[in-house]
């Protein structure tokens, strides 16, 4: 049989483009989202005044939510697709320590003594689950890091974590800003990346769920 029939590849490539159609979709869909929130940056401000990015304010609490949508959506998978249930308490440690630090300054009132330090906990569990289920996990989790849910979840981290932290450092304004015009601004760049690499988070954490439903299909 030729292996250049052209018939068979019309077919192959029309299996491969029909395949590939929810997820350029859903690409589509995490575009326009942060499109739109782009647009929608400087209405925000207009009427809801730099405050809204404060401490405590709207836009934080805006950001607690994503992440407790994400800790929800990986308690989810794990109690619903047992082959990735490490893996997706995993994530889901990781997430909730990363909530409990956007909270810093409620559970610092809350909890004089430990403050927001008692996320730590998430971080202990994640380590009992790398080495008590390590010889299921760590083949996961070299699987996960080719997949593009894991390059959607990375690339939130980079926007939320470094990049918000850079645009938001003070220092990196002052070479350029008045002083006086420091401290707005900087809120300002740094919670928007935030909320933007949280966002991002979730578009991963969709994705990732999607993979650990196709992987549990798969076995069966």
């Amino acid at each position: 049989m030729s292996t250049n029939d052209p018939t068979s590849t019309s077919v192959f490539t029309s299996a491969t483009v029909r395949a590939s159609l929810p997820l350029a979709l859903r690409f589509a869909v995490y575009t326009l989202l942060v499109a739109a929130l782009s647009v929608m940056l400087p209405d925000i401000v207009r009427h809801h005044g730099v405050e809204f990015f404060y401490e405590n304010g709207s836009l934080e609490w805006f950001q607690f939510g994503l992440l407790t949508t994400n800790i929800l959506l990986f308690t989810l998978s794990a109690l619903c697709l047992p082959k990735h249930r490490q893996l997706a308490l995993l994530l889901g440690c990781v997430t909730a320590f990363a909530a409990t630090r956007e909270v810093d300054r409620v559970l610092n009132r809350l909890l004089p003594v430990v403050g927001w330090k008692i996320g730590g906990v998430f971080l202990v569990v994640a380590a009992w689950l790398l080495v008590r289920h390590h010889r299921t996990l760590l083949p996961q989790i070299a699987a996960f890091l080719r997949t593009p849910a894991f390059a959607v979840l990375w690339a939130g981290f980079m926007v939320a974590v470094p990049l918000a932290q850079l645009v938001g450092h003070g220092p990196f304004f002052r070479l350029f800003m008045d002083e006086e015009h420091v401290r707005n601004i900087k809120r300002v760049f740094e919670e928007s990346g935030e909320f933007c690499g949280y966002l991002i988070l979730l578009f991963g954490t969709i994705e990732s769920i999607l993979h650990f439903a196709t992987a549990q299909e798969e076995v069966h």
